[in-house]
Protein backbone atom coordinates (compact mmCIF):
# COMPACT_ATOMS: atom_id res chain seq x y z
CA UNK A 1 0.00 0.00 0.00
CA UNK A 2 1.23 3.92 -0.44
CA UNK A 3 2.72 5.91 2.59
CA UNK A 4 1.21 8.94 4.06
CA UNK A 5 3.49 11.14 6.08
CA UNK A 6 6.40 8.47 6.70
CA UNK A 7 4.30 5.39 7.16
CA UNK A 8 2.63 2.61 5.12
CA UNK A 9 -0.61 2.26 5.05
CA UNK A 10 -0.93 -1.55 5.92
CA UNK A 11 -3.71 -4.01 5.56
CA UNK A 12 -4.24 -6.03 8.72
CA UNK A 13 -4.04 -9.97 8.09
CA UNK A 14 -6.98 -10.47 10.93
CA UNK A 15 -10.59 -10.46 10.06
CA UNK A 16 -13.13 -12.16 12.00
CA UNK A 17 -16.55 -13.36 10.77
CA UNK A 18 -18.09 -10.24 11.84
CA UNK A 19 -16.73 -6.41 12.07
CA UNK A 20 -18.15 -3.00 11.69
CA UNK A 21 -14.74 -1.61 11.66
CA UNK A 22 -13.22 -3.42 8.82
CA UNK A 23 -12.46 0.16 6.03
CA UNK A 24 -10.56 1.64 9.44
CA UNK A 25 -7.77 -1.28 9.46
CA UNK A 26 -5.54 0.80 7.63
CA UNK A 27 -5.66 3.77 9.58
CA UNK A 28 -5.34 1.70 12.78
CA UNK A 29 -2.02 0.32 11.70
CA UNK A 30 -1.00 3.41 10.08
CA UNK A 31 -1.74 5.31 13.27
CA UNK A 32 -0.15 2.70 16.24
CA UNK A 33 3.44 3.24 13.63
CA UNK A 34 3.09 6.76 13.55
CA UNK A 35 2.32 7.17 17.19
CA UNK A 36 4.57 4.96 18.70
CA UNK A 37 2.82 4.27 21.86
CA UNK A 38 3.74 2.27 24.79
CA UNK A 39 0.47 1.68 26.34
CA UNK A 40 -3.01 0.69 24.15
CA UNK A 41 -6.00 -0.20 25.80
CA UNK A 42 -9.52 -0.85 24.24
CA UNK A 43 -12.69 -0.52 25.75
CA UNK A 44 -15.15 -2.99 23.94
CA UNK A 45 -13.56 -5.46 21.41
CA UNK A 46 -16.21 -8.10 20.42
CA UNK A 47 -13.84 -10.18 17.87
CA UNK A 48 -11.11 -7.93 18.33
CA UNK A 49 -10.71 -6.96 14.29
CA UNK A 50 -9.54 -3.54 15.64
CA UNK A 51 -7.54 -4.68 18.72
CA UNK A 52 -5.33 -7.10 16.59
CA UNK A 53 -5.05 -4.48 13.97
CA UNK A 54 -3.27 -2.35 17.16
CA UNK A 55 -1.25 -5.54 17.92
CA UNK A 56 -0.10 -6.61 14.30
CA UNK A 57 1.15 -2.87 13.96
CA UNK A 58 3.07 -3.17 17.71
CA UNK A 59 4.36 -6.46 16.43
CA UNK A 60 5.65 -5.12 12.69
CA UNK A 61 7.19 -1.86 14.14
CA UNK A 62 9.13 -3.69 17.47
CA UNK A 63 7.38 -0.93 19.47
CA UNK A 64 7.50 -3.06 22.94
CA UNK A 65 4.57 -1.63 23.57
CA UNK A 66 2.14 -3.20 26.35
CA UNK A 67 -1.87 -4.19 24.93
CA UNK A 68 -4.58 -4.57 26.72
CA UNK A 69 -8.63 -5.35 25.53
CA UNK A 70 -11.51 -4.57 28.17
CA UNK A 71 -14.33 -6.78 27.85
CA UNK A 72 -17.39 -9.03 28.62
CA UNK A 73 -17.30 -10.74 26.20
CA UNK A 74 -21.61 -11.15 26.70
CA UNK A 75 -22.27 -8.93 24.23
CA UNK A 76 -25.38 -5.80 25.21
CA UNK A 77 -27.68 -4.26 23.45
CA UNK A 78 -25.98 -2.81 20.29
CA UNK A 79 -23.84 -6.07 19.64
CA UNK A 80 -25.73 -8.13 20.45
CA UNK A 81 -25.55 -10.90 22.99
CA UNK A 82 -23.60 -13.61 21.97
CA UNK A 83 -21.83 -17.13 23.24
CA UNK A 84 -18.59 -18.45 24.46
CA UNK A 85 -17.34 -18.78 20.95
CA UNK A 86 -16.40 -15.20 20.45
CA UNK A 87 -14.21 -15.21 23.69
CA UNK A 88 -13.03 -18.56 22.46
CA UNK A 89 -11.83 -16.84 18.93
CA UNK A 90 -10.53 -13.75 20.53
CA UNK A 91 -8.45 -16.07 23.05
CA UNK A 92 -7.02 -17.96 20.01
CA UNK A 93 -6.02 -15.06 17.78
CA UNK A 94 -4.32 -13.27 21.27
CA UNK A 95 -1.92 -16.26 21.63
CA UNK A 96 0.23 -14.71 18.49
CA UNK A 97 0.83 -11.38 20.74
CA UNK A 98 0.58 -13.23 24.17
CA UNK A 99 4.18 -11.75 24.91
CA UNK A 100 2.57 -8.10 25.21
CA UNK A 101 -1.29 -8.63 25.20
CA UNK A 102 -3.48 -9.03 27.59
CA UNK A 103 -7.37 -9.86 27.79
CA UNK A 104 -9.07 -8.44 30.73
CA UNK A 105 -12.28 -9.82 30.98
CA UNK A 106 -13.78 -7.32 33.10
CA UNK A 107 -16.35 -4.39 33.01
CA UNK A 108 -14.29 -1.18 31.90
CA UNK A 109 -14.71 -0.33 35.62
CA UNK A 110 -13.18 -3.16 37.02
CA UNK A 111 -10.33 -2.53 34.91
CA UNK A 112 -9.16 0.65 35.59
CA UNK A 113 -7.27 -0.71 38.61
CA UNK A 114 -5.12 -2.88 36.40
CA UNK A 115 -4.14 0.33 34.37
CA UNK A 116 -1.78 2.55 35.83
CA UNK A 117 -2.30 6.64 35.83
CA UNK A 118 -1.06 8.61 32.93
CA UNK A 119 -0.19 5.69 30.94
CA UNK A 120 -1.98 5.08 27.93
CA UNK A 121 -1.38 6.53 24.45
CA UNK A 122 -3.67 5.16 22.70
CA UNK A 123 -7.36 4.58 23.77
CA UNK A 124 -10.01 2.93 21.86
CA UNK A 125 -14.20 3.43 23.23
CA UNK A 126 -16.40 0.88 21.49
CA UNK A 127 -18.62 -0.39 24.66
CA UNK A 128 -22.24 0.58 24.97
CA UNK A 129 -22.87 3.23 22.56
CA UNK A 130 -25.61 5.30 24.54
CA UNK A 131 -25.08 8.65 24.87
CA UNK A 132 -24.31 8.02 29.04
CA UNK A 133 -22.46 5.02 28.59
CA UNK A 134 -20.03 6.01 26.03
CA UNK A 135 -19.49 9.87 28.32
CA UNK A 136 -19.04 7.58 31.25
CA UNK A 137 -16.84 5.57 29.39
CA UNK A 138 -14.25 7.72 28.64
CA UNK A 139 -14.48 10.53 31.36
CA UNK A 140 -13.57 7.79 34.16
CA UNK A 141 -11.03 6.87 31.63
CA UNK A 142 -8.99 10.08 31.43
CA UNK A 143 -6.74 9.64 34.69
CA UNK A 144 -5.39 7.04 32.26
CA UNK A 145 -4.69 8.92 29.36
CA UNK A 146 -0.72 10.67 29.12
CA UNK A 147 0.53 13.73 27.60
CA UNK A 148 0.45 12.40 24.18
CA UNK A 149 -2.68 10.22 24.23
CA UNK A 150 -5.01 9.78 21.00
CA UNK A 151 -8.44 8.34 21.41
CA UNK A 152 -10.96 6.90 19.39
CA UNK A 153 -14.58 7.22 19.63
CA UNK A 154 -16.74 4.12 16.97
CA UNK A 155 -19.57 4.72 15.40
CA UNK A 156 -19.77 8.63 15.57
CA UNK A 157 -22.13 8.25 12.17
CA UNK A 158 -24.75 6.51 13.71
CA UNK A 159 -28.11 8.21 14.77
CA UNK A 160 -30.80 5.27 15.10
CA UNK A 161 -31.24 2.58 17.88
CA UNK A 162 -30.28 5.39 20.44
CA UNK A 163 -26.72 5.74 19.33
CA UNK A 164 -25.49 8.70 21.51
CA UNK A 165 -21.67 8.51 20.09
CA UNK A 166 -22.33 11.30 17.64
CA UNK A 167 -24.02 13.94 20.35
CA UNK A 168 -20.93 13.27 22.99
CA UNK A 169 -18.64 13.85 19.88
CA UNK A 170 -20.06 16.91 18.88
CA UNK A 171 -19.22 18.30 22.57
CA UNK A 172 -16.23 17.07 22.75
CA UNK A 173 -14.58 18.82 19.39
CA UNK A 174 -16.62 21.70 20.57
CA UNK A 175 -13.02 22.12 23.01
CA UNK A 176 -10.87 19.63 21.77
CA UNK A 177 -9.52 19.24 18.14
CA UNK A 178 -10.94 15.94 16.21
CA UNK A 179 -10.87 14.13 13.13
CA UNK A 180 -14.22 12.63 11.98
CA UNK A 181 -13.70 9.47 9.81
CA UNK A 182 -17.25 9.31 8.51
CA UNK A 183 -17.07 6.11 6.45
CA UNK A 184 -17.87 2.57 8.10
CA UNK A 185 -20.09 3.83 10.95
CA UNK A 186 -18.18 6.86 11.80
CA UNK A 187 -14.40 6.81 13.69
CA UNK A 188 -13.40 9.82 15.66
CA UNK A 189 -10.19 10.83 16.07
CA UNK A 190 -9.56 12.79 19.64
CA UNK A 191 -6.20 14.26 19.88
CA UNK A 192 -5.94 14.80 23.16
CA UNK A 193 -2.64 15.00 24.79
CA UNK A 194 -0.30 18.06 24.37
CA UNK A 195 3.04 16.12 23.44
CA UNK A 196 2.00 14.58 20.27
CA UNK A 197 4.60 13.05 18.02
CA UNK A 198 5.43 14.95 14.91
CA UNK A 199 3.29 12.80 12.44
CA UNK A 200 0.46 12.65 14.96
CA UNK A 201 0.61 16.95 15.33
CA UNK A 202 0.85 17.36 11.77
CA UNK A 203 -2.44 15.49 11.24
CA UNK A 204 -4.06 17.70 13.69
CA UNK A 205 -2.92 21.00 12.25
CA UNK A 206 -4.40 19.84 8.45
CA UNK A 207 -7.61 18.17 10.27
CA UNK A 208 -7.92 22.29 11.32
CA UNK A 209 -9.30 23.05 7.54
CA UNK A 210 -12.06 21.72 6.05
CA UNK A 211 -9.42 21.33 2.60
CA UNK A 212 -6.80 19.08 5.26
CA UNK A 213 -9.66 17.07 6.84
CA UNK A 214 -11.55 16.27 3.53
CA UNK A 215 -8.64 15.50 2.12
CA UNK A 216 -7.24 13.33 5.21
CA UNK A 217 -10.66 11.10 5.40
CA UNK A 218 -9.91 10.46 1.44
CA UNK A 219 -6.82 8.72 1.87
CA UNK A 220 -7.74 6.41 4.59
CA UNK A 221 -10.79 5.89 3.19
CA UNK A 222 -9.35 4.80 0.05
CA UNK A 223 -6.83 2.38 1.87
CA UNK A 224 -10.11 0.95 3.68
CA UNK A 225 -12.09 0.87 0.36
CA UNK A 226 -9.05 -1.26 -1.05
CA UNK A 227 -8.87 -3.22 1.86
CA UNK A 228 -12.71 -4.37 1.67
CA UNK A 229 -12.30 -4.71 -2.07
CA UNK A 230 -9.33 -7.62 -1.88
CA UNK A 231 -11.70 -9.16 1.11
CA UNK A 232 -14.38 -9.59 -1.29
CA UNK A 233 -12.32 -10.99 -3.63
CA UNK A 234 -10.93 -13.30 -1.10
CA UNK A 235 -14.61 -14.55 -0.28
CA UNK A 236 -15.36 -15.60 -4.03
CA UNK A 237 -11.93 -17.23 -4.37
CA UNK A 238 -12.98 -19.85 -1.57
CA UNK A 239 -16.65 -20.15 -3.28
CA UNK A 240 -18.37 -17.73 -1.01
CA UNK A 241 -21.78 -16.37 -2.67
CA UNK A 242 -20.21 -12.94 -2.52
CA UNK A 243 -18.77 -11.28 -5.23
CA UNK A 244 -16.26 -7.62 -5.10
CA UNK A 245 -18.08 -4.25 -5.13
CA UNK A 246 -15.59 -3.15 -7.17
CA UNK A 247 -12.50 -4.02 -9.21
CA UNK A 248 -10.07 -2.45 -10.96
CA UNK A 249 -10.55 -2.15 -14.69
CA UNK A 250 -11.15 1.44 -15.19
CA UNK A 251 -8.09 3.45 -16.33
CA UNK A 252 -7.67 6.76 -14.36
CA UNK A 253 -5.16 9.36 -15.04
CA UNK A 254 -4.44 12.70 -13.27
CA UNK A 255 -4.49 15.09 -15.96
CA UNK A 256 -0.60 15.19 -17.46
CA UNK A 257 1.64 14.93 -14.21
CA UNK A 258 -0.57 17.68 -12.88
CA UNK A 259 0.33 16.45 -9.31
CA UNK A 260 4.10 16.20 -9.51
CA UNK A 261 4.02 19.51 -11.16
CA UNK A 262 2.04 21.22 -8.34
CA UNK A 263 4.04 19.65 -6.16
CA UNK A 264 7.19 21.57 -7.22
CA UNK A 265 5.82 25.53 -6.88
CA UNK A 266 6.43 24.83 -3.72
CA UNK A 267 4.33 28.39 -4.04
CA UNK A 268 1.13 26.19 -2.20
CA UNK A 269 -0.23 26.32 1.22
CA UNK A 270 1.34 23.36 3.64
CA UNK A 271 -1.66 20.92 3.38
CA UNK A 272 -1.84 21.17 -0.79
CA UNK A 273 1.67 19.93 -1.05
CA UNK A 274 1.51 16.70 1.67
CA UNK A 275 -1.53 15.39 -0.16
CA UNK A 276 0.13 16.20 -3.75
CA UNK A 277 3.21 14.27 -2.57
CA UNK A 278 0.79 11.19 -1.80
CA UNK A 279 -1.67 11.57 -4.32
CA UNK A 280 1.48 11.41 -6.69
CA UNK A 281 3.45 8.58 -5.00
CA UNK A 282 -0.35 6.61 -4.93
CA UNK A 283 -0.88 7.19 -8.33
CA UNK A 284 2.11 5.60 -9.16
CA UNK A 285 0.96 2.07 -7.28
CA UNK A 286 -1.73 2.34 -10.15
CA UNK A 287 -0.14 0.14 -12.70
CA UNK A 288 0.46 -3.13 -9.98
CA UNK A 289 -2.83 -2.69 -9.13
CA UNK A 290 -4.12 -2.92 -12.20
CA UNK A 291 -2.01 -5.58 -13.17
CA UNK A 292 -2.68 -7.49 -10.36
CA UNK A 293 -6.48 -7.36 -10.17
CA UNK A 294 -6.25 -8.11 -14.39
CA UNK A 295 -5.13 -11.57 -13.01
CA UNK A 296 -8.07 -12.14 -10.93
CA UNK A 297 -10.42 -11.20 -13.43
CA UNK A 298 -8.31 -13.56 -16.01
CA UNK A 299 -8.84 -16.38 -13.17
CA UNK A 300 -12.57 -15.57 -12.37
CA UNK A 301 -13.30 -15.60 -16.41
CA UNK A 302 -11.56 -19.00 -16.62
CA UNK A 303 -13.24 -20.50 -13.75
CA UNK A 304 -16.37 -19.07 -14.85
CA UNK A 305 -16.02 -21.06 -18.10
CA UNK A 306 -14.48 -24.17 -16.58
CA UNK A 307 -17.42 -23.98 -14.60
CA UNK A 308 -19.98 -23.50 -17.63
CA UNK A 309 -18.95 -26.54 -19.33
CA UNK A 310 -18.92 -28.82 -16.29
CA UNK A 311 -21.43 -31.64 -16.45
CA UNK A 312 -22.15 -31.73 -12.76
CA UNK A 313 -22.43 -27.80 -13.28
CA UNK A 314 -23.58 -26.20 -9.96
CA UNK A 315 -26.05 -23.65 -11.44
CA UNK A 316 -25.61 -20.97 -7.90
CA UNK A 317 -21.98 -20.73 -8.15
CA UNK A 318 -22.56 -20.26 -12.63
CA UNK A 319 -25.09 -17.35 -11.20
CA UNK A 320 -22.74 -15.74 -9.30
CA UNK A 321 -20.10 -16.04 -11.02
CA UNK A 322 -21.65 -14.31 -13.84
CA UNK A 323 -23.25 -11.60 -11.87
CA UNK A 324 -19.32 -10.94 -10.60
CA UNK A 325 -18.12 -10.68 -14.01
CA UNK A 326 -21.12 -8.11 -14.66
CA UNK A 327 -19.53 -6.37 -12.12
CA UNK A 328 -16.20 -6.53 -12.94
CA UNK A 329 -17.04 -4.98 -16.38
CA UNK A 330 -19.80 -2.20 -14.93
CA UNK A 331 -18.48 -0.97 -11.40
CA UNK A 332 -14.61 -0.45 -11.31
CA UNK A 333 -13.23 -0.07 -7.92
CA UNK A 334 -10.53 2.90 -10.19
CA UNK A 335 -13.85 4.31 -9.20
CA UNK A 336 -12.52 4.68 -5.49
CA UNK A 337 -9.23 5.93 -6.40
CA UNK A 338 -10.59 8.49 -8.36
CA UNK A 339 -12.89 9.49 -6.09
CA UNK A 340 -9.76 10.17 -3.93
CA UNK A 341 -8.23 12.88 -6.96
CA UNK A 342 -11.86 14.40 -7.42
CA UNK A 343 -12.46 15.61 -3.64
CA UNK A 344 -8.36 16.87 -3.83
CA UNK A 345 -8.48 18.55 -7.39
CA UNK A 346 -12.16 20.03 -6.53
CA UNK A 347 -10.25 21.58 -3.00
CA UNK A 348 -7.96 22.65 -5.31
CA UNK A 349 -9.93 24.24 -7.97
CA UNK A 350 -12.09 26.63 -5.53
CA UNK A 351 -8.93 27.66 -3.28
CA UNK A 352 -7.57 30.98 -3.43
CA UNK A 353 -4.15 29.78 -4.52
CA UNK A 354 -1.46 31.78 -6.86
CA UNK A 355 -2.27 29.02 -9.92
CA UNK A 356 -1.82 30.27 -13.68
CA UNK A 357 -4.89 30.20 -15.55
CA UNK A 358 -3.81 27.07 -18.07
CA UNK A 359 -3.25 25.30 -14.75
CA UNK A 360 -6.80 26.34 -12.66
CA UNK A 361 -8.91 25.39 -16.11
CA UNK A 362 -6.78 21.62 -15.60
CA UNK A 363 -7.99 21.39 -12.21
CA UNK A 364 -11.26 21.90 -13.38
CA UNK A 365 -11.39 19.85 -16.61
CA UNK A 366 -10.07 17.07 -14.08
CA UNK A 367 -12.73 17.59 -11.87
CA UNK A 368 -15.78 17.67 -14.64
CA UNK A 369 -14.22 14.44 -15.48
CA UNK A 370 -13.57 12.92 -12.45
CA UNK A 371 -17.18 13.30 -10.78
CA UNK A 372 -18.68 10.26 -9.29
CA UNK A 373 -21.94 11.20 -11.05
CA UNK A 374 -20.84 10.50 -14.03
CA UNK A 375 -20.61 7.16 -13.43
CA UNK A 376 -23.63 6.56 -11.65
CA UNK A 377 -25.32 5.25 -14.57
CA UNK A 378 -23.17 2.01 -14.98
CA UNK A 379 -23.16 1.44 -11.27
Amino acid sequence: MSEFLGYQLQRPSFIPPETAWLRHGPFAMWLVAALKPSSIVELGSHYGYSYFSFCEAVRQDQLGAKCYAVDTWQGDEHAGNYGEEVFQTVTAQNENYADFSILLRKTFAEALSDIPDGSVDLLHVDGRHFYDDVKEDFETWIPKLSNRAVVLFHDTEVYERGFGVWKYWAELVANHQGLNFTYQHGLGVLFWGGDLPAPIATMKELSKTEGGASALIAVFEQAGERLATENAWRFVAHGADVGPEEVNNRAFMLADDGWSKLDKLGQLPREVQVFARWFSAASQTQGNLTENYTSDLDMRQAEFKATALSAEVNAKKVRALQEELVRVHRKPARAVFASVGYRLLKTLANAPLPLTKETRERCVEAVQKLDPKRFRAID
